[in-house]
């Protein structure tokens, strides 16, 4: 009957149970989201290293094996009992439809310690996924322009999806010959956007560009908003726009051709010429018109050049200018060519 003795034992066990789980009620989906969450062990244990804590996305508030998971950071230090520890990581959204879904925090996933309760290790919070969606709006540049001419262009983009577009992305601007952009278009301008932009929002770009040398004719230009495909847009379809363009070409014609010779018989001339724009397009400065002295009526390099006007003033389609220079005819043999009876031909 004295074969036995009892004495008391406590046992004890941590019990590790989120209390709050802290990351924004809204965000865009394939976007970066930081979270952070505290756990508290209201156990009467010490819970020892390690276990994870993992973090899913999922469309209702109790989790199960179809719901994604975000993260899975690993707790390597203790907790004592009555005390908390603060998790923090920033987890990359998948791409999935906007909507309501569940931020669901699992702690010590896999029960690896061994707790008094296993029941109360999962906490959700609800969250709204969106996403951005860029639009071309508008693209206004003038209807007409020359080869080397400075163009001043403009456009405005718009957010028209759920979820603000961070940055930062480039829109680029192409010559081309029909309205629909490939890689055989010509970049003309880009402009890079350094802001994000909120859902509703819209923004305007200005530069200018100096147009190509190509062949005058029908042209469009076509803004791409985000060329690149930067960022994460609901649709690709509506970032492309595009405007007409028609480049036209100055077409310099002589009109009228005057020499006179200084009556006392000098060697000095007086040429006068009057030059006119029969092109569609402006004659933009600067060029040189030359007066040269040759053997015969078609010039060539071998011609010998007596004077030269410049024009730094633009003529516009159908306009004319009249330049008057004055120049010396060098010393010529009788027998040249160019003399005849002791006259300039």
């Amino acid at each position: 009957a004295n074969n036995d003795r009892a004495i008391p034992i406590e046992l004890t066990a941590p019990d590790l149970t989120p209390t709050e789980i802290l990351a924004a009620t809204n965000a865009a989906v394939g976007q970066a989201l930081q979270v952070s969450w505290v756990v508290r062990n209201q156990g009467t244990a010490e819970a020892p290293p390690s276990w994870t804590d993992q973090l899913y996305l999922s469309r209702d508030n109790v989790w199960d094996v179809t719901d994604q998971l975000l993260v899975s950071p690993v707790r390597s230090a203790s907790v004592g009992p009555g005390t908390s520890y603060l998790g923090t990581t920033g987890a990359s959204l998948p791409v999935v439809p906007v909507g309501d879904y569940y931020l669901i925090l699992r702690v010590d996933q896999g029960e690896t310690l061994f707790e008094s309760s296993e029941l109360n290790n999962e906490r959700a919070v609800p969250i709204t996924l969106s996403t951005a969606d860029l639009a071309a709006l508008a693209l206004n540049a003038p209807g007409i322009a020359v080869s080397r001419q400075t163009v001043e262009l403009s456009w405005a983009v718009t957010n028209q999806g759920s979820g603000e577009v961070p940055p930062q992305w480039t829109d680029r601007i192409f010559l081309s010959q029909d309205a629909v952009w490939d890689v055989t278009d010509t970049e003309i301008a880009s402009s890079t956007r350094s802001l994000p932009l909120p859902a509703g929002d819209s923004y305007l770009a200005i530069t200018s560009f100096v147009v190509p040398v190509v062949p005058p004719g029908a042209y469009y230009l076509i803004l791409r908003a985000d060329h690149a495909q930067s960022v994460l847009d609901a649709r690709r379809s509506n970032n492309e726009l595009a405007v007409p363009i028609r480049l036209a070409a100055p077409d310099l014609t002589t009109t009228s051709f005057a020499v006179s010779k200084d009556p006392s018989g000098s060697r000095q001339i007086e040429a006068v010429w009057t030059v006119r724009n029969a092109g569609g397009g402006d004659a933009l400065p600067t060029w040189i018109d030359g007066l040269y002295l040759s053997a015969d009526p078609t010039w060539d390099i071998t011609d010998t050049l007596l004077t030269s006007a410049t024009r730094s003033l633009t003529l516009t389609s159908n306009r004319t200018y009249t330049a008057v220079v004055a120049a010396t005819l060098p010393a010529l043999p009788a027998s040249h060519p160019l003399l005849e009876e002791g006259q300039l031909l």
